[in-house]
């Protein structure tokens, strides 16, 4: 099997998808609302365990559409190091200034054929995903999806140091 070329790539800001996960946390919200207020109707005050069930709906929610999220935001360096079976990713800040280099395992969580939800998870540091499409990127696609896929990367990087 072959293994895929190296690949560079600048990940645009995502604004179509931060913009469905804030909508997916409001949505969320306003259900548990709504169903808290619609009880609230019927049974006159809402109970303890009413109070308790809207809250721990709302929670997930919350944090949907209050964290920060600025690779989907900013964006991002993406680079697949065959050499060394790696892939390694720098965020960018508002700025444009590039984050330390972070080395880790890149998995395909959701693949849409035109499209990719991926999780970058480096050694010591919180994932981040990606949400990458054929729209934004077809001149790479096919060595995209041959990186992400191949046998090599699929194993976990080295503890080498980040170049």
């Amino acid at each position: 099997m072959h293994q895929a070329p190296a690949l560079a790539l600048t990940l645009p800001p995502d604004r179509l998808w931060l913009g469905s996960v804030r909508i997916l946390g409001a949505s969320a919200l306003l259900v548990a609302l709504v169903w808290l207020g619609w009880h609230a109707v019927r049974t006159g005050t809402p109970t303890p365990v009413m109070l308790l069930l809207a809250a721990l709906c709302s929670l997930p929610a919350l944090w949907l559409l209050c964290r920060d999220t600025p690779t989907a935001a900013v964006g991002c360096n993406l680079s697949w190091h065959p050499e060394k079976a790696q892939w390694c990713l720098q965020t960018l800040d508002s700025n444009g200034q590039a984050s330390p280099l972070r080395s880790g395992r890149l998995d395909c969580v959701a693949d849409g054929m035109r499209w990719m939800l991926l999780r970058h998870t480096g050694r010591g540091s919180p994932s981040v995903w990606l949400c990458v499409s054929h729209r934004d990127h077809p001149a790479h696609w096919h060595t995209l999806r041959c990186a992400v896929f191949s046998p090599g990367a699929r194993s976990e990087p080295a503890a080498a140091s980040d170049e």
